[in-house]
């Protein structure tokens, strides 16, 4: 009795065509993936430091009124506003959202410095700074994300440690 197997060529180009096969049907479904995930965090690193915390006096809280003061700057056009994430000694966090669509509006618990409560909310200019009052508590920290055009919003962009604000800084 004789037995046939597969002679080795054959085997070879059999394994050689699953390979290929599974190699194309894997990329099929990778690359794509890989595409767009890279192509939603592009614009983001476009705007890398697009926006920060402005060097100001009103960067403080003030326990004894229960306001908060921080100053934003945005350095790079793509930057349509920003997010800020306060957070209070206890570890609870509040956030606002600033962008084109609430700008000359009024936000609820946010306020311009200078302005009286109620008061609208303006961008600042590209290279520009503006300086807001968070009137619903005394902060001790901040985080800011950048909004961009399109209404994506990027991961947090800057951050800062507040301290209690000097004589004489009215917020």
């Amino acid at each position: 009795m004789r037995r046939r197997g597969i002679s080795p060529v054959v085997a070879s180009v059999l394994l050689l065509i699953i390979t290929v096969t599974a190699a194309a049907l894997i990329m099929s479904f990778v690359l794509p993936f890989i595409k767009g995930e890279l192509n939603d965090g592009g614009s983001c690193l476009e705007v890398l430091e697009g926006i920060e915390f402005g060097e100001s006096e009103f960067n403080c809280f003030d326990s004894t009124i229960d306001k908060t003061g921080f100053s934003v700057k945005i350095n790079k056009d793509e930057v349509d506003g920003f997010r800020i994430s306060l957070v209070d000694s206890s570890g609870s966090s509040i956030v606002h959202s600033v962008d084109s669509d609430n700008k000359g509006t009024v936000i609820s618990g946010l306020r311009m410095v200078g302005s009286a409560p109620g008061g609208y909310i303006d961008l600042p200019d590209i290279g520009g700074q503006r300086s807001y009052v968070a009137t619903s508590g005394a902060y001790e920290r901040a985080e800011i994300a950048p909004v961009l055009k399109g209404g994506d919003v990027c991961n947090v962009a800057d951050s800062i440690d507040f301290e209690s604000c000097r004589p004489g800084t009215t917020l």
